[in-house]
């Protein structure tokens, strides 16, 4: 039995994808159209409605409530509200579809290293759907404040990830009866930083580190194309205090871990699967001057999927630390500091039916307190 229906459907940070399997037997909604190639490229393709000039084709055919999919040049997936036709045009006003209304009945399950499956090649398109064989990146030295009297930069900056995900989709009936996406593999991230101020300062910042090209892939679940786009990013956020001058290193966090996290869905609800195992290895801070300082800083890498100009779901997952030291006349100079791991699945999963609009859920929360350990 061929594979033909590989949907690739989520994804995390540090990469998530899904990617949906097997449909042989597939069936479309009744409704459905499949737009032809040709009539598709003539189309114009606008936020809320789409249009067409000359020969509509079986277009010209279309009602309100007919759901129509294309797979290019701009795919979409939309649901007809209002047919206008005038001096040779035709129009259509839509509003976004969802998957359960092109498909009828439908079973695709994959289970996929996202970095190494090669897909169908298409010109312009890599072999492999992020074309790096890992996430594993060094931004050691990136600068994240840089003006004058102030200097905040990354003193010890890494992250490696390679995603394995399993997804399973069912419906039935034109409902989902049921959904699971689970990414799981080893991810190691560390980072610390430095401050060198002049001044007394408080400041957020945000930096991307890294960002994916948008990827698109189309499958099929029976005779119905299914688009993906997927775009991974990594971007560091936070924020830095100074009260006095001085030169702090606010110390740095590695953490380890070996991850299953995702969701499910199933008898109506959504339910969190997360079974993450994470080390820590923690330095504390190193300073030329007497302060009080601190910082908070987060790495997230993010996987967005959208199915064809539908936003579709995310997966998050973060690497974190914070260190605040204290100079006080009664106690000297102190510090305490925490470094985690966290996860979130959600975004707007409309596109996997019209009654679950969005999902938001904490897969899991993981961290260390650390401090100096008290002389004896």
């Amino acid at each position: 039995m061929r594979d033909q229906s590989m949907l690739l459907f989520l994804s995390l940070s540090m990469t998530v994808a899904c990617t949906v399997g097997e449909a042989p037997d597939g069936v479309a909604q009744p409704n459905l159209l499949v737009l032809e190639e040709d009539i598709a490229a003539r189309m114009t393709v606008g936020a809320n409605q789409l249009s067409i000039a000359g020969n509509a084709g079986e277009l010209a055919n279309v009602r309100p409530g007919d759901v129509v999919v294309s797979n290019g040049p701009e795919p979409f997936l939309r649901k007809v509200v209002r047919v206008r036709s005038d001096a040779g045009q035709l129009a259509l006003e839509t509003v976004p579809a969802a998957l359960t209304d092109a498909i009828l009945e439908g079973h695709a399950h994959s289970n996929r290293d996202l970095l190494s499956e090669p897909v169908p090649q298409t010109p312009g398109q890599p072999e492999l759907i992020i074309p790096i064989e890992r996430l594993a990146l060094d931004f050691g030295g990136t600068k994240l404040l840089d003006e004058a009297g102030l200097q905040v930069s990354v003193n010890r900056g890494t992250v490696s990830f390679r995603p394995y995900v399993d997804v399973d989709l069912q419906i039935e009936d034109g409902s989902l009866a049921s959904f699971h996406a689970i990414l799981h593999g080893e991810l190691e991230a560390s980072i610390g930083v430095t401050i060198n101020s002049e001044r007394s300062f408080s400041r957020g910042f945000s930096k991307t580190l890294w960002e994916s090209p948008a990827y698109k892939a189309t499958q099929y679940i029976g005779n119905i194309p299914v688009v993906e786009v997927v775009r991974v990013s990594l971007v560091l956020t936070g924020e830095a205090h100074s009260s006095v001058r001085g030169r702090v290193d606010l110390g740095s966090a590695k953490a380890k871990a070996s991850l299953e996290a995702g969701a499910s869905y199933a008898d109506g609800r959504w339910r969190a699967v997360a079974d993450p195992s994470i080390a820590f290895e923690t330095r504390g801070p190193v300073f030329e001057a007497g302060a009080t300082a601190g910082v908070s800083v987060r790495l997230t890498t993010r996987v967005d999927v959208k199915f064809y100009d539908i936003a579709g779901p995310h997966v998050i997952v973060g690497a974190y630390a914070r260190t605040e030291l204290r100079d006080s006349y009664e106690d000297g100079l102190s510090w305490t500091g925490r470094a985690g791991m966290d996860a979130t699945f959600g975004g707007n999963v409309a596109v996997l039916g019209e009654t679950l609009a969005s999902y938001e859920r904490k897969l899991f929360d993981l961290g260390r307190d650390f401090a100096p350990i008290p002389a004896r």
